[in-house]
């Protein structure tokens, strides 16, 4: 599909899509929405991440939405990194363990500190 058409179909979207509308792209899990008008800004189009996950088998119900290249660069520098990476694994740890004690929602410090 050429650059010409892409652009119409999404300003097709946006000007006349309805609320929350989304279009599919050839990525799973990766779609175009459009996001309704709110008090103080105009209706836009937002990318929409959320992937199934093979062991859930269907996408989760909260999805990451990104609006400008500006936010893609730094989701993808968070994304790429070891530490993400790390600390998502030690997260799964403490997750699947059987006995979870306490609230662990307060923030105490910042992992990685003494």
């Amino acid at each position: 599909m050429t650059e010409e058409k892409i652009m119409n179909q999404l300003r097709e979207l946006l000007d006349s899509g309805d609320k929350w509308a989304r279009l599919e792209t050839d990525v799973p899990g990766l779609h175009i929405v459009r996001m309704p008008r709110l008090k103080n800004r105009p209706a836009r189009l937002s990318v929409e991440v959320n992937p199934s996950i093979p062991s859930v088998g269907k996408p989760q119900k909260k999805s990451l939405f990104i609006t400008t290249e500006e936010q893609f660069i730094e989701y993808n520098r968070v994304f790429s990194s070891e530490t993400i990476k790390n600390v998502i694994s030690y997260i799964e740890k403490i997750n699947n363990e059987d006995n979870i004690e306490g609230d662990r929602r307060n923030i105490v410090g910042k992992l990685g500190e003494d």
